[in-house]
């Protein structure tokens, strides 16, 4: 078995966050902010309760 690269894990995790933020930026004109997505009154599927 072998064990994860924790190095290149993080460096993989910061990148796709970045790129997902420009794809955002770049399709709707504002930033993506993924707390404010996940708690946002139109986005009931992630709200609990």
């Amino acid at each position: 078995m072998q064990s994860i690269n924790w190095k290149n894990a993080i460096i993989a995790g910061i990148v796709g966050t970045v790129l997902f933020d420009v794809f955002g930026l770049l399709m709707s004109g504002e930033w993506w902010d993924i707390p404010v997505l996940f708690g946002s009154e139109d986005n009931k599927a992630f709200q609990t309760g």
